[in-house]
């Protein structure tokens, strides 16, 4: 056109279901209920690129007086770019290294990792499997997995769901809690 338009971008996410896309801002008040009655860590599975789903859970843990530590390569990775260019916001003390989390009282950790659509080496999976270096979920831990399935990924995410739960975790997920 006129203005040479060079690329066009647009997410098809959804795109086969009719309504509209419930505001990100509800996720706040599930979190915040979620975190009110956790009685260990708080584990949450997102997309390393959700930047204001990452900000959420980092305001939710600040209010109920948690340590954040990240879990996943590419999830410290985006939060450290996003921090430094004022993405994300929170104070320098809220994300610790994930190896302090054993220093810490369980009710007051949180951990974000990678995963939630059930990728075999992510954060989550490996912690599903007893196989990630510091982490490994057991009964009191809270695990929030905050994106829909894509189509073709149910039969992993639905394990790994089954197996936290087989290890005494509360799993919150998206059929459960419309949580996405």
């Amino acid at each position: 056109g006129d203005q040479e338009v060079l690329l066009l971008m647009s997410d098809s996410t959804n795109a086969e279901i009719k309504g509209y896309t419930k505001s990100e801002t509800l996720l706040f008040d599930k979190l915040v209920r979620m975190f009110s009655s956790a009685k260990g860590r708080v584990i949450i599975a997102t997309f390393a690129s959700n930047i204001h789903r990452i900000q959420q859970v980092l305001d939710v843990a600040y209010r109920y007086n948690r340590k954040v530590a990240l879990s996943g390569l590419s999830m410290q990775k985006n939060v450290e770019i996003a921090h430094s260019l004022g993405y994300l916001k929170f104070k320098d003390d809220l994300i610790i290294d994930i190896e302090e989390t054993k220093k810490l009282p369980e009710n007051k950790v949180v951990i974000i990792g990678t995963g939630s659509q059930g990728e075999p080496m992510s954060a989550i999976s490996r912690m599903a499997k007893g196989m990630h270096k510091n982490i490994y979920v057991k009964k009191g831990d809270t695990v929030i997995i905050t994106a829909s399935i894509i189509p073709g990924n149910e039969r992993t995410v639905t394990n790994i769901i089954n197996t936290l739960m087989k290890l005494g975790a509360n799993v919150f997920h998206e059929k459960e809690e419309d949580i996405h």
